[in-house]
This record gives structure tokens, sequence and C-alpha cells, in this order.
């Protein structure tokens, strides 16, 4: 690009409109990975004002020009965060609070992902509930990681928001790495994915259980039709998520932790709409009696109906229900 070329040169104009401090040196230093090459590829300094008003006059005019209803944003945490501020306001003002502005901030922790939402870009790719997806229902570790996870929503502007995954084009696989069984674990996730809070990202493959390893190995070409299964599982859990409010809209409070068993209800205001989901990692079938939370519409002799069978329900009494899920597996029942 001649902005590249012209930058190399202190002489030009564009010098100033880039960093030189070469590679990211040091990346347990949030500096150097907001300053430093990534890649070996050249780095805009968002610091000076012209370079920060290029780039956002040209999303602008790309928002505008497109249509777009909202951007997916790379690399979030190698730009400086005073940047993304600015960012986050022009396009509000640009484009209405509508626009959704979706980040890609690849860390574990959400205290860190959480300072950029509560700075105005509306979500992020979850990835401190994929490390805990992939170890828990990938790994048989403990099921407890969930409630450490969520325990934290409460440091997000809205948790809703966020965009849970399972794959994406930086990690391996879901099946590359989990330990056995893939495919169950794999549905088991997907299950997970498309009942909890947040807005479910797919990457393409899952539907198939496409193979991959570390990029690029993880980009492989689409293999169409080869887990017919698998896709429908897909299906029924896509088509689930929609015809239930609940699910999409719904609180989520959890109900249930331990080591093997996981379980949280998710409550609308609508009367009665109420969605409760248990998942079991082992590879034993377990029983929990499990307490209502006091937030839910059903009381003694209420009952839930199971989403994929009518004839399976189970009954409120002394503001307990018996729960049993099958190994490497879940249940899903619906207030009556």
């Amino acid at each position: 690009h001649p902005f590249v070329k012209q930058g190399q040169n202190q002489g030009s104009q564009y010098y100033s409109w880039f960093n030189h401090h070469g590679v990211i040196k040091d990346w347990g230093d949030q500096w150097w990975v907001e300053n430093g090459e990534l890649a070996e590829l050249p780095d805009l300094n968002q610091d000076n004002p012209e370079t920060a008003n290029y780039l956002i006059d040209s999303m602008k005019f790309w928002a505008r020009e497109s249509g777009a209803d909202g951007f997916r944003i790379d690399t979030v945490k190698h730009v400086p965060r005073s940047f993304w501020k600015k960012f986050n306001t022009e396009m509000r003002r640009a484009e209405g609070d509508d626009f959704l502005l979706l980040g890609e901030i690849y860390t574990g922790y959400p205290e860190f992902q959480a300072n950029y939402l509560r700075e105005g870009m509306h979500s992020a790719f979850d990835f401190p509930l994929y490390y805990a997806i992939k170890d828990a229902f990938g790994q048989s570790q403990s099921m407890r990681r969930f409630s450490e996870i969520f325990s934290k929503d409460h440091l997000y502007p809205d948790a809703n928001l966020l965009s849970p995954f399972i794959d994406n084009h930086d990690v391996p696989r879901f099946i590359h790495e989990a330990k056995d069984r893939q495919i169950e674990r794999l549905k088991l996730s997907v299950a997970f994915l498309m009942t909890i809070r947040g807005l479910p990202m797919m990457y393409y493959g899952t539907e198939t259980a496409l193979p991959g390893g570390a990029d690029p190995d993880n980009r492989r070409d689409m293999n169409f039709g080869q887990n017919p299964g698998m896709t429908t599982h897909v299906k029924i859990f896509t088509d689930l998520h929609k015809k239930h409010r609940a699910l999409r809209r719904g609180k989520q409070l959890e109900m249930w932790q331990d080591d093997q068993v996981y379980g949280f209800t998710r409550l609308t205001d609508v009367a009665n709409e109420e969605v409760i989901a248990f998942f079991n990692n082992s590879s034993q079938p377990q029983t929990r009696q499990v307490s209502m939370r006091a937030e839910s519409p059903l009381k003694n002799g209420g009952q839930f109906v199971n989403v994929f069978d009518s004839n399976n329900q189970v009954s409120v009494q002394n503001g307990k229900v018996n729960i049993t899920i099958p190994p490497l597996d879940f249940v899903i029942y619906r207030a009556r």
C-alpha cells in the first residue's frame, strides 16, 4: 500500500501513521500487544489523530455504502482502547445503537474482555466460555468451570449480547481436541451453545463434524453432506433456539453445579415461559434432586415437559425436581 511505502520514510507525512517498534516482543505486556507488529504486519498508530480519523471515516463510508448491519472487528486487543472508545462513539452516532459492533478479543479472562464492552463495543466472541466448553465437554474436566465463567456475567453491560462458540478459525476444531467419543461430545456442546445466554456463533464445518487441528488445518474445505446425523442435530437445535423465546431472551439462572453436571433455567417475564437444561459430561448416567429457583413461576405440582418427548415429564415436589441425565448427554424441559 502506498501509505506503507511512504510510511517507511521519516520525511513522509505518513511516517507518524505507523508504529516503528518491530514485532511484539512481550505478549504479556499490553503495550507491546497494542504497539508491536502482529505477524510482521505494518502496525498503524491509532494514537495519531489523523490515522484514527482516517480509519473511522473509512468505516463510516463502508457502513453507509454497503448497508451492513454491523461490523465483526478483528484483533481488538492489538489496538489501544482509547481508539476503540472513539470508534464506538463515532459509529454509534453515525449508524445508531442498533449497528452491531462485535469484537474478537482473544483472551481467556472476562475481566479483560469486559473493559472493551463497557467502553462502547456491543459484543465479543466469548473466548473465556469457549475454553470452559472445550475443557468441560471435550476433556470431561469439572463442569464447575461454567459456574466460574457465568458468575462474571455481571461485569458486562449485557452478557446476553456475548457470542459463544465451539469452533473458530483461530483454534483447533473441537473434535480434534475431544479426548474420546468425539461426536457425542460435539453434540453435547451444540446443545449447550443453543440453550445458554448469548448470540450463538456457528463456524462452518461444525455441522458436519469437520476435522482439523491448529491453523491452517482448521480451515479445510467444507465437507458437505459428510455427517447427516450431526447436521440434523444442529438443525434441531437452531430450530429449538428459534422456537423458544426463553432461549433467546430469557434470564439465565444457575440451578446446579458439580464436577459432572451443570444445570440452569432460562426465564422470561411472560407467565410460565421457562426452559430448564441439564448437561452430563461423564460416561455414567447422573441423577440429581434440584431445587427450583425462587424466580420460577412453577410451584409445587407444576410440570415440566421434555422439549423432544411430550411423554417425558417431571413434576415440582416440595420445591424440587428429580433430574436424570444419560451419559454424555443432556435433558431440556419447558414449563407446561
